[in-house]
């Protein structure tokens, strides 16, 4: 994600709403007392989408891309699971 075309990528609309709405999810879920987060992506022919807590379908990036932003954040991932249009990144802090 974090090479020349995928920083490209970030700085677009769809890449900044990813990122936001990322971060908002966690925001709600750190707000009701919780200390853990599932984020989950779906992938249908469009491509991929990150689902928010609102249920919104946000275009992602490939799923395993947006570790590397948790991680800057010092977010923990505790674990991933993936199958072919399903991925989910359980997240603790």
């Amino acid at each position: 994600l974090f090479s020349c075309q995928g920083l490209v990528w970030l700085s677009t609309e769809y890449g900044q709403q990813l990122v936001e709405s990322v971060f908002s999810t966690l925001q709600n879920v750190s707000e009701k007392g919780g200390s853990k987060a599932t984020l989950i992506f779906e992938k249908n022919k469009e491509g991929w989408h990150f689902i928010n807590h609102r249920m919104q379908r946000i275009p992602s990036c490939l799923p395993e891309d947006s570790i590397q932003i948790l991680s800057l954040a010092n977010y923990e991932i505790s674990d991933t699971k993936s199958s072919l249009a399903k991925f989910s990144i359980h997240v603790v802090w």
